[in-house]
């Protein structure tokens, strides 16, 4: 994605959809559904000749809530139905298909809003809630070493969630709750 379409996703101010201008679906779309959409085409085809896989999409669910802004609950929503409709075109192949929805993630834009970084984060309280990167991808981890992971097929879970199924932390050893907006 060009650095025009990163800063325009970036802006997830509420405001009603007509007063973002249409690049925010595009850099919403591009970024993020056509990504996983490309790299399932690609990867299908491999995994379908072993017969087995893991696809994970990262989304963000919060109880069919609206995600505060249209073209980001548009986006969000088109993976978790990519995800649902994945799994009935690949369930004869032995192939998991699951959207797994992260919290409030100190991504660097997050960290940059708030003009802190990784080591000092802890001092703003506002985000006393977020979890680093890597909890999400011990998420990930924790799925792909299950061998029942085709039971969660189809299935949005919350990283939350499956810290607490799996007994995993995030980097600074916190177990932290479902993400609830």
């Amino acid at each position: 994605m060009d650095a025009d379409l990163g800063a325009v996703a970036a802006d997830l101010q509420p405001k009603p959809f007509w007063e973002y201008p249409l690049l925010h679906w595009d850099a919403m779309f591009h970024g993020g559904v056509r990504a996983q959409l490309a790299t399932n085409h690609y990867a299908i085809p491999l995994m379908r000749e072993q017969q087995a896989g893991l696809i994970v999409h990262t989304t963000f669910h919060c109880d069919d809530q609206y995600l505060s802004t249209f073209y980001y609950d548009l986006a969000k929503n088109a993976i978790n139905r990519m995800a649902f409709g994945l799994v009935q075109e690949l369930k004869d192949d032995g192939i998991a298909v699951v959207a797994v929805s992260p919290g409030w993630m100190r991504t660097e834009l997050v960290l940059a809003n708030f003009q802190t970084d990784e080591q000092n984060w802890r001092n703003i309280p506002a985000l006393s809630r977020t979890e680093s990167p890597y909890y999400l991808g011990r998420a990930v981890c924790a799925l792909a070493g299950d061998d029942q992971v085709i039971r969660k097929s189809g299935h949005v879970v919350q990283v939350g969630q499956l810290a607490e199924e799996y007994g995993f932390t995030d980097i600074d050893g916190r177990l932290i709750p479902p993400f609830r907006i």
